[in-house]
């Protein structure tokens, strides 16, 4: 244990005397050090304050300074606006003036014109009360005349009633006939595709265009073309055989036929085109050939029968 070294009595008890003075001395500098500083800061703001006011004040005489300096140009702007705006009073007031002695002017001419429209009115009017009977005899006659029309439609309609049902024996019996003959066409195509080189294609498209061409058949053909047929036919035949020449012959006839009756020159060409490749293929003799003929002339001589009027 340290032995802690020992101070005279009289020593020990000055020590407390001499920290609280030191402690003393410590707070009223610091004190005195800190209440300089405010008086330093409150006269620095002071006189900042100072300034700014001197300041305003300069500003405030500059801004009455140069208020008074524009005094004049206000008061001759107001005065020019004043002078303006008299000089526009005045002038719309001299307009006004004008344009009411313009509309007292032109007031017999508005009331001329407003009588004649009112004598236009009731001349117009006159005139339609008396081409009222008029009118009425012309509705009435345009009413009649409908009347009639529509009567002699229904009679031309119960007339083509009457004489489609009729001619509906001869239709059916036609329908009958055409029917018979592609039959009859086509098993005469089968039995020479039987014995020759023409494909089933080639047979379609003879029995197909031959359809169409009958379908296409808008009225009955003329004796004419069908007595040149037959001079053709019965020309190719008088040496029992028909040649290339002789049967580009019937089929020329075929078709003045057909075009008399309605048939477009496409669908004829069609059918012609048909029967040219069968007649071309290999193993096709003149029994076919004949075969073709015939069955053509009967289809030709059905349109002339039944398509009589």
């Amino acid at each position: 244990m340290k032995i802690l070294p020992k101070f005279p009595i009289v020593y020990v008890g000055l020590l407390p005397c001499l920290l609280n003075i030191n402690i003393i001395s410590a707070q009223e500098f610091q004190s005195s050090a800190t209440a300089s500083e405010r008086q330093a800061n409150i006269m620095a703001a002071a006189a900042q304050m100072q300034a700014g006011i001197q300041q305003i004040q300069q500003n405030a005489q500059d801004a009455r300074t140069q208020f008074q300096a524009g005094a004049p140009q206000r008061q001759a702007n107001v005065q020019a606006a004043a002078t303006q705006f008299q000089a526009g009073a005045q002038q719309f007031q001299q307009n006004a003036q004008t344009a009411r002695a313009e509309w007292q002017a032109g007031a017999p001419e508005r009331q001329a014109a407003a009588e004649q429209f009112y004598q236009d009115a009731q001349a117009a009017r006159a005139e339609w009360q008396a081409a009222a009977p008029e009118r009425q005899a012309a509705a009435q006659a345009a009413g009649i005349q409908f009347q009639e029309e529509v009567q002699n439609f229904q009679q031309n309609a119960q007339a083509t009633y009457a004489e489609w049902e009729a001619g509906a024996p001869e239709r059916q019996a036609a329908a009958a006939q055409f029917q018979a003959n592609m039959i009859d066409l086509g098993e005469d195509l089968k039995g020479i595709q039987a014995e020759s080189t023409v494909s089933s294609e080639q047979i379609d498209s003879l029995k197909q265009s031959t359809y169409l061409v009958l379908t296409d058949v808008d009225n009955q053909p003329s004796t004419t073309s069908v007595s040149a047929l037959g001079m053709s036919v019965a020309m190719a035949y008088q040496d029992g055989e028909v040649t290339a020449d002789e049967l580009d012959r019937i089929q020329s006839s075929v078709t003045d036929v057909m075009i008399s009756a309605g048939v477009s020159e496409e669908s004829v060409e069609a059918m012609n085109e048909s029967v040219d490749a069968i007649v071309s293929a290999t193993g096709v003799d003149q029994e076919d050939i004949d075969l073709l003929v015939e069955d053509i002339q009967k289809i030709v001589i059905d349109l002339q029968t039944y398509l009589s009027p």
